[in-house]
């Protein structure tokens, strides 16, 4: 009787054992979260990519309709009396809705809408019309999968148009890089190469200083010294709030400070000037798509040149100051680009 019982009791696990177990099973566990969320990243910015390459190809064929790309901003203009225009802030996704499987949208837009309180003609209302309703559409193809669930049901866009290497970006003619405020340019225009020059790029919702002052035209990396300790980075109106908006703030980024750092708009908050930089929810940099339509991930410690130096001017030619980054945004500055 006692020899039985001391085999079952020693064929069972002591409480140590019990322990060991217990222990492996929670480092695998802590092993394998990780791993899933890596994971689950990587299908996000997977996913990403696949929009942005949407967006490049958007962008060629409505290249090959019209013979030029669209501007980045425009619309109809405003007058004293009417108040339904689009303030000549209409962002350039709205033509490219019928080139992104958004026709039906796109055709709502085109034609005049008659609501209670007015009518609209057809393509106007500006952005920011709270009555207008092809306005607050969320559109998902907008929107990056890494951007937080908090901000996903805002009608704001996550993929904005790259403005070169500016800072004086509503002075340029002809533009410096791809697109510019009520500019059009053809590809033809891209002397420095289509797989060389950045078209558009993902952004954050959010990192935006408004109110900024002028002298960071001049010097973009004290946007990342200064602007801080200046101004509140909780502005309502940040970076791509509005799918709709062509201002800078919301529509534009340019290729001076390194991604994922602060952007900072220049003696406003919207469609002024300023240093707008690209950004992400993606560990270590964000994505852009070329001219050539190959999406290209950019590091955060791309090389930047000397931020403290002086844009080149909004009309002029010439080599970017800020290095690799600077040279991307530009078409043709004859830049060498070797690796990035």
């Amino acid at each position: 009787m006692n020899t039985t019982s001391r085999r079952r009791f020693n064929a069972g696990f002591t409480i140590v054992e019990l322990l060991v177990v217990i222990a492996i099973i929670a480092l695998l566990v802590a092993l394998f979260f990780p791993a899933v969320r890596t994971s689950r990243e990587a299908a996000r910015r997977i996913q990403c990519s696949n929009d942005l390459k949407q967006m490049g190809l958007g962008l060629h064929n409505y290249h090959d309709t019209f013979e030029v790309l669209p501007s980045c901003s425009g619309g109809i203009a405003p007058n004293e009396t009417d108040m339904t225009s689009s303030a000549s802030r209409l962002s350039g996704l709205v033509v490219l809705l019928p080139f992104l499987e958004q026709d039906g949208l796109y055709e709502q837009i085109s034609q005049p809408l008659k609501t209670p309180m007015m009518t609209y003609p057809a393509m106007g209302a500006a952005p920011w019309d709270e009555e207008y309703e092809p306005w607050h559409r969320r559109i998902d193809a907008f929107i990056c999968p890494s951007e937080p669930e908090s901000d996903r049901d805002q009608p704001s866009t996550s993929y904005v148009f790259c403005v070169g290497d500016v800072t004086r970006i509503y002075d340029q003619q002809p533009p410096r890089g791809v697109f510019a405020p009520g500019q059009f340019i053809s590809l033809k225009d891209i002397e420095d190469g289509t797989s060389n020059t950045v078209m558009m790029g993902e952004i954050q919702y959010g990192w935006l200083t408004v109110n900024q002052p002028e002298r960071y035209l001049d010097q973009p990396g004290l946007c990342i010294d200064d602007s801080p300790s200046q101004a509140p980075l909780d502005h309502p109106r940040t970076r791509g709030y509005r799918w709709a908006d062509g201002g800078a703030g919301p529509a534009m980024f340019s290729t001076t400070l390194p991604p994922n750092t602060i952007s900072c708009a220049v003696g406003g908050s919207d469609g002024v000037n300023g240093v707008y930089s690209l950004g992400s929810d993606h560990p270590g940099g964000g994505q852009v798509v070329l001219c050539d339509g190959s999406v290209q991930f950019i590091s955060e410690a791309i090389d930047t040149g000397d931020l403290s130096q002086l844009p080149i001017a909004p009309d002029a030619s010439g080599e970017s100051p800020y290095g690799v980054w600077g040279a991307l945004g530009t078409r043709s500055s004859g830049e060498v680009i070797k690796d990035y």
